[in-house]
């Protein structure tokens, strides 16, 4: 049978050897009694390798987990039994142990003893889907002579989703993050494509094709202005592998990401979540308040949409740069992208892959009335100076910077993703730094609510900070 051996392990080498030499021994000296030994020996290797072959049959394993999602740090029971027809889960006709290849984020291999029940708990350690992989019998007779190998593939899988952290109520609107105070859509700037654009379909106004977005994709288009006002967020996941930025640190990012999702949700926005290249990671979902007075269908619809939006984070991986330097991107072809209104070119990163990413041919985060940025702040001081009014430059309401953090603004690799943040009426960076639970900084630069924490800080300590600072009073 495949993946299954029988071997003598020490015992029964020994008795093997022996065997073999009193054997020897009986027929060089002619005795009787050293023969009868050895056929006793024999006897006992035979019964011993009988005992295993008896078990062989229905020896078979069943995997179930309890639960296929669970957050990092929480456990989940597996369930891992020998199959109903094992005659070893009826006759202890041998002993032994079960090793089980489970990967690091779930606690690395571990061994169960061998029975017809090994269920277990396992600690989610790591964001991510994990197999829990191959399990390994290994059964000895009653006498210790013979061992038997199987390799068994039960399946099974657990996905470790991010931690969503949980603040007080009254935080997130103290720190400016309810959508009942939200503010219209910034007027167009440069960078920005001005009304949005959508391919033309017949029946549409001649008088509204968007001329130069149809020079641009070699197709008509018609322009669809956008509104003046959004109830949606938009928050940008800064998913670059960013040098200096750890582990600790890019899953801090991912935690922060998916604890905003849901605490803007709550605030009454309807939110999206874009990577640095402007795909969508989570697409734009409606505020909890609107689903949940709808009874309990749409209760049952906003679980299900926040398990998928935890589940597209779980999967999320960080790109390094060979990722993000070969290949097209969502249909932008690696050439740059260009300002419909003739406000310059638009290189092929965040900004390129903005104006190509969206299917309607429209910016992707237009009409949003606040964008997040959550990234790592690693890589060394802020910009400053030039640095800062290339900033400004990128679709920035153009506030004044009260002063607040030196006048830095936005770590400079946050400041690439700003093009992804369209024409929103609030902008906010939160910026992760690796190190233990230190105070947050919070302040105001280039037009941009910028708060600091490391990677032991708390989301309320942030949220607290932007709030005691009045960078949340606009």
């Amino acid at each position: 049978m495949r993946g299954t051996t029988l071997r003598p392990i020490a015992r029964g080498l020994a008795v093997i050897l022996a065997t073999v030499v009193l054997l020897a021994g009986s027929a060089g000296l002619g005795l009787r009694a050293p023969r009868d030994v050895a056929a006793a020996l024999c006897v006992v290797l035979a019964v011993s390798a009988l005992c295993l072959a008896l078990a062989l049959p229905g020896l078979r394993l069943h995997r179930r987990v309890q639960e296929d999602a669970v957050p990092v740090g929480d456990g989940v029971r597996v369930d891992l039994a020998l199959a109903p027809r094992a005659v070893i889960a009826r006759i202890p006709l041998a002993r032994g142990t079960v090793r089980c290849a489970l990967p690091p984020a779930l606690g690395g291999p571990g061994v169960l003893p061998l029975g017809a029940d090994m269920s277990h708990r396992l600690i989610a350690q790591g964001r991510g889907e994990h197999d829990l992989g191959a399990c390994r019998i290994r059964a000895v007779d009653p006498l210790g002579m013979w061992r038997l190998s199987r390799t068994e593939h039960p399946g099974g899988s657990i996905t470790a989703l991010p931690r969503i952290e949980a603040v007080p109520d009254a935080l997130p609107r103290r720190a400016g993050l309810a959508a009942d105070g939200r503010m219209s859509a910034a007027a167009p700037g440069a960078g920005d494509i001005g009304p949005l654009a959508r391919p033309y379909v017949p029946g549409d106004d001649l008088r509204r094709i968007h001329w130069r977005a149809s020079a641009r994709t070699d197709r008509l288009m018609t322009r669809e202005d956008e509104p003046a006002a959004a109830a949606t967020a938009a928050i940008v996941l800064d998913d670059r592998s960013h040098a200096g930025a750890d582990e600790a640190v890019r899953e801090r990012i991912v935690s922060l990401a998916a604890s905003l999702w849901t605490i803007l949700r709550a605030q009454g926005w309807g939110v999206r979540m874009l990577d640095a290249r402007g795909e969508e990671i989570v697409a734009e979902t409606p505020p909890l308040a609107a689903t949940g007075e709808a009874g309990a269908p749409a209760l049952a619809a906003d679980a299900e949409a926040v398990r998928a939006a935890l589940l597209a984070l779980a999967r999320l991986r960080f790109r390094t740069a060979e990722d993000d330097g070969g290949g097209d991107h969502a249909g932008g072809g690696g050439e740059s992208g260009r300002d419909d209104r003739g406000g310059g070119a638009v290189g092929p990163g965040p900004a390129g892959a903005l104006l190509h990413a969206a299917p309607s041919g429209g910016i992707t985060t237009g009409g949003v009335g606040l964008a997040v940025v959550v990234g790592s702040t690693s890589l060394g001081p802020r910009p400053t100076g030039a640095a800062e009014h290339r900033v400004s430059q990128g679709g920035e309401r153009g506030a004044a910077d009260d002063g607040t953090l030196g006048g830095a603004g936005l770590p400079a690799h946050l400041a690439e993703l700003s093009p992804l943040t369209g024409r929103a009426g609030r902008r906010l960076a939160v910026a992760v730094a690796p190190g233990a639970r230190t105070a947050p900084e919070a302040g105001r630069g280039g037009g941009w609510d910028v708060v600091e924490l490391t990677v032991g800080t708390p989301l309320a300590d942030a949220l607290e900070a932007l709030g005691a600072t009045g960078t949340a009073t606009r």
